[in-house]
């Protein structure tokens, strides 16, 4: 999201804005928000309706999460372009930007390799901890 955020100019540049969708409550995302330092509308899907009809709820993680995809929409409301991700591998910020100029083009993905950070780590444990694992 923060190559997003530092990119969000250009996109308004070209007539696009961001909008990102999460399954997290309201008070998680924003504290999200705040601490990327994103200018961009937050959406949340708590019920999940919106992931599940997009066919990309991730039933097996955390209760049911989204897995990772970016979609440019256009004002007609037609998806122009796509990328549905891994988890260790996302559409960057500048191959979106280049898909916006190529209508109906896919989005080709980032290949990296996902390093969890301290806090993920600590999740994972805690849950762990907590399911006698």
């Amino acid at each position: 999201m923060t190559e997003y955020r530092e990119l969000a100019a250009r996109f308004d540049e070209i007539g696009f804005g961001l909008a990102f969708l999460s399954s997290d409550q309201p008070q998680r995302s924003q504290a999200l928000r705040r601490r990327l330092g994103l200018t961009s509308t937050l959406l949340c899907d708590v019920d999940r309706t919106t992931i599940k009809g997009w066919g990309l709820l991730n039933p097996l993680e955390g209760g049911g999460v989204a897995k990772p995809a970016t979609f440019v929409i256009g004002r007609d409301r037609r998806i122009l372009a796509r990328s549905l991700d891994g988890y260790a591998s996302r559409a960057t910020a500048a191959n979106v930007l280049k898909a916006v100029g190529n209508p109906g083009g896919v989005v080709a993905p980032k290949r990296a390799i996902a390093v969890p950070g301290r806090e993920q780590w600590s999740v994972a444990l805690r849950n762990l901890l907590r399911l006698g694992g």
